[in-house]
């Protein structure tokens, strides 16, 4: 299990399990762009009457701390962070809500309600893919679980310690028959029925 559900994904690539880091930075500029209905733009804002482009929502919340980069948040990555000016925090309604225009403080903005709506969107998606993601490592364990039961019948025949285990077997034809066909099954559960099992066929 350990292998399965730690090292695998950490290992192998075919196994690894999307973070919120790698989906917001692949996957923000189109899909919040989508989500929103607005451009991706240049990201560009200044605040006022005009609607942020996708870039500025998405540098907002890869690089602002809303929800991603907090480290970063008083740095250029972020659009609310301006050299010599007041510093960045996490309070997200003001510091979204009050960009050049302070009158705005304590009230709540289209702004920042996009970045709400664009992350609850977001956080969906990712974790749609990340139960995609664990189709793979969770298919290893469920291989490897009917594999180590298939060998604990064959080694449960012998009850005196002896190193044999396979002595006798010819005599048993019911239960090689029994071992063969689930053998042959979980193959093919494994290859051909992963939609209706929930598994994914294993690849090298």
């Amino acid at each position: 299990m350990l292998i399965c559900l730690y090292i695998l994904p950490l290992t192998l690539p075919q196994y690894k399990i999307t973070t919120a880091v790698d989906y917001y930075s692949a996957n923000c500029f189109s899909q919040v762009s989508s989500n929103l209905g607005v451009p991706i733009g240049n990201g560009s804002y200044t605040g006022g009457g005009t609607q942020p482009d996708a870039r500025w929502y998405c540098n907002v919340m890869n690089y602002c701390g809303f929800p991603m980069g907090d480290q970063l948040r008083n740095t250029p990555d972020c659009p609310l962070y301006t050299p010599g000016g007041p510093v960045v925090t996490s309070d997200q309604l003001n510091m979204v809500c009050n960009i050049n225009n302070v009158s705005n403080y304590g009230r709540d903005c289209i702004a920042n309600q996009n970045i709400n709506s664009a992350n609850k969107y977001l956080a969906k998606k990712l974790d749609d893919q990340q139960q995609t993601d664990w189709e793979a490592p969770l298919s290893v364990l469920f291989n490897a679980f009917i594999w180590m039961q298939i060998f604990n019948e064959i080694c449960a025949r012998r009850i005196n310690d002896e190193y044999d285990f396979f002595v006798g077997l010819e005599k048993s034809p019911v239960f090689v028959a029994v071992i063969v066909i689930t053998i042959v099954l979980q193959i093919i559960i494994m290859q051909a029925l992963g939609l209706f099992f929930s598994v994914r066929a294993l690849r090298r």
